[in-house]
């Protein structure tokens, strides 16, 4: 799973938590969730949640409006 995440542009990719990576041309929309977790809504349907770690909570709000 490594060896490909670094082959991915950190500009448009990031890793939400351990069994998602999202990119930044699918992001519909994000909220804070239990005040330190972000949910990330995407443009097309996935049968899970995405739930960025208070861990990455950061490091995403600063990549997400980067642009």
């Amino acid at each position: 799973g490594a060896l490909v995440e670094e082959e991915l542009d950190p500009a448009v990719f990031f890793r939400a938590n351990r069994k998602f990576i999202v990119s930044i041309d699918y992001i519909k929309s994000y909220k804070p969730i239990d005040k330190i977790k972000i949910l990330v809504e995407l443009s097309v349907s996935v049968p899970h949640e995405i739930i960025v770690s208070q861990e990455s909570a950061i490091d995403f709000r600063k990549w997400v409006t980067a642009l």
